[in-house]
């Protein structure tokens, strides 16, 4: 069950009996989803190039810079990309459900049990930074993974 991987059971059971109208909070126990997607390996994955440039959107306090600061020929640029986050911009790696495999098992086994699509992002700020404004999506789910010192946040979408 994907869900479980996200929510403990009174979350799951919770979010696939009613849709909840305010914002509410589980903590759960450490499983699959944080041995595979951890600071380490999002920051791979902007030191690679492998997410696709389309997919990336970079801020510094609500301000984002052209598209091609973190592009060479269209692609990805890792050199620019580590340039920019040490810069102290935020790093939205976008979709991640379509270039790692284990979110896209994720993704697609949320789609089954909730008849729901959703997206997975990564959100990567250096530490006492900030990339973006606040944000709200309220008819979103959000499960943040925080590291120390508010390194890096991943929030999949649901």
């Amino acid at each position: 069950m994907s869900l479980s991987l996200l929510l403990p059971r009174p979350g799951v059971a919770a979010l696939l009996t009613s849709w909840p109208d305010e914002p509410c909070g589980y903590e759960r126990e450490a499983g699959a989803l944080d041995r595979v997607i951890t600071a380490e390996s999002i920051d791979h994955y902007i030191g690679t190039g492998c997410v696709p440039a389309d997919e990336i959107a970079v801020a510094s306090y609500g301000a984002a810079p052209h598209p091609d600061r973190h592009r060479t020929a269209g692609r990805t640029d890792p050199a620019k990309l580590r340039r920019l986050y040490e810069d102290g911009h935020t790093i939205r790696l976008g979709n991640l459900q379509r270039v790692v495999p284990f979110l896209a098992d994720v993704s697609r086994g949320i789609q089954r049990e909730t008849g729901f699509s959703n997206y997975s992002h990564a959100f990567v700020t250096p530490p006492g930074r900030q990339g973006l404004l606040s944000t709200t999506e309220p008819s979103r789910g959000r499960i943040c993974c925080v590291t120390a010192a508010d390194a890096a946040c991943a929030i999949p979408n649901l």
